[in-house]
């Protein structure tokens, strides 16, 4: 893995890692982002544990570039979704899923290109 890539990657697990740790504790603020676009109950876990397994794979990908980029592609997906369902929810602050999905484009970037 490039330094560039690290340097992208290693910031995008953590806020990764944060994100999914508060889903799965159940956190105040991250329950009302979820639940202001419709996932309740057992989808939130699974989000939480989605998000910390790309966290994962982001930073194994530092030894193993398969893995970061699979964790980068996931991101980048799971982002995407998340975008997709808060305008479709008409929520007023997307700004979350939207700053996240960028960072997980632009760290997918140096990770497929020679």
């Amino acid at each position: 893995m490039s330094v560039a890539s690290a340097v992208l990657s290693v910031p995008l697990a953590l806020a990764l890692a944060v994100t999914g740790i508060g889903k799965l504790l159940r956190l105040e603020p991250a329950v009302q982002q979820v639940e202001a676009v419709g996932v309740t109950g057992r989808a939130i876990t699974i989000l939480g544990l989605l998000e910390i397994a790309a966290a994962v794979a982001l930073i194994a990908g530092i030894w193993f570039q398969p893995l970061g980029v699979a964790g980068a592609i996931g991101s980048t997906l799971y982002f995407t979704g998340a975008v997709v369902a808060h305008i479709r929810a008409r929520d007023p602050q997307p700004q979350a899923a939207i700053a996240l999905l960028l960072l997980s484009g632009v760290a997918l970037v140096p990770l497929i290109l020679p």
